[in-house]
């Protein structure tokens, strides 16, 4: 099965059932009213019901790779000299279009965008435009950390500002992410006004999106929550020290503890089998998730890297993603 999550490293760092069967139920309503005063199914209800709808043999029909156009590079940001760029996959009918701005997994140190270039092209053929985001990586660049964070928040700024001529949508951008990009989806949805995840930048607006979709990602590494060992050496690395010496910058790296109620909705998707993000660690962020808008789905049968929107993917995780987008 094709994986979107962490290469093959030493340093592995990157739980049951749906909701309702022992999941946290969402914090938001379940339905929202239109424009035209007609009842709504929300984002997260929506994804609920077409998990639920699949595992049970109703299968919703995954786009093919339809007639799409993919421009780029775009230099979206420029810290201290490194060249960050974007590539962009829209659908070839007019816009604007919503925008899903995509982030690979790696663990933080591997990785990158152009592993998400066939699930850009099925999201064009759904109708969205896809931006599949390059930013910078652990142990390469100095500081790691907020650094890969300020870059998410910089390319969705770039896209906002470029909006008209790249024929995007800017009000319907949704960030979704896999493993360590989970982790940056989150970040944008659940943290978008903490300006000090923001680093060099050429452009201003907002950094936030309506919705995030975060695939087994690491959501909360303060030192109260039971990490593998090998995970923290990581994280020692990510944050500069130990994290039970840096807990306010551990803190700071854990999305979750910024939720609360106004947040946009955020869809949780993990892995029933996930060696690297273990249930119990699932466990203390749904628990940090209580008053957010979010849903948790666990997709059976799978180990952390898992795809989707492929034939090959797990049709439940496929389908609930595509009904979220749609109810957006």
């Amino acid at each position: 099965m094709r994986t979107l999550g962490f290469t093959v490293i030493s340093l592995a760092l990157l739980g049951g059932g749906l909701l309702g069967c022992g999941g946290e139920a969402p914090a938001s309503p379940a339905t929202v009213e239109s424009s035209d005063g007609d009842a709504k199914r929300s984002p997260l209800e929506a994804a609920r019901a077409a998990f639920e709808a699949a595992r049970g043999g109703k299968t919703c029909e995954v786009p093919r790779e339809g007639e799409t156009r993919t421009d780029g590079p775009y230099i979206y940001a420029e810290p201290a000299g490194k060249r960050l760029h974007l590539d962009l996959t829209r659908p070839t009918g007019p816009g604007p279009h919503p925008v899903a701005v995509l982030f690979h997994g790696g663990a933080f140190q591997g990785g990158d965008e152009d592993h998400l270039a066939r699930l850009g092209r099925r999201l064009g053929a759904a109708g969205w435009a896809a931006a599949r985001v390059e930013y910078r990586l652990a142990g390469r660049e100095e500081p790691d950390f907020p650094a890969p964070v300020a870059d998410a928040r910089c390319a969705v700024r770039f896209l906002r500002a470029e909006a008209a001529d790249l024929g995007l949508d800017p009000d319907r951008v949704v960030a979704i992410g896999f493993s360590a990009g989970g982790h940056l989806a989150a970040a944008l949805a659940l943290q978008a006004d903490d300006a000090r995840l923001d680093g060099e930048c050429g452009h201003g607006g907002r950094p936030d999106v309506s919705g995030a979709v975060a695939f087994y990602p690491p959501l909360d590494i303060r030192p109260e929550v039971p990490w593998d060992p090998s995970a923290d050496a990581l994280f020692t690395r990510f944050l500069g020290k130990p994290r039970d010496e840096a807990r306010e910058l551990a803190t700071l790296a854990s999305p979750v503890a910024a939720a609360g109620e106004d947040d946009p909705p955020l869809l949780v998707i993990t892995a029933e089998d996930d060696a690297i993000v273990p249930a119990e660690v699932t466990e203390h962020a749904l628990a940090s998730l209580a008053d957010a808008p979010h849903a948790h789905l666990e997709q059976a049968g799978v180990g952390h890297g898992f795809g989707v929107l492929e034939e090959e993917d797990p049709p439940e995780s496929s389908c609930a993603v595509l009904a979220y987008l749609d109810a957006l």
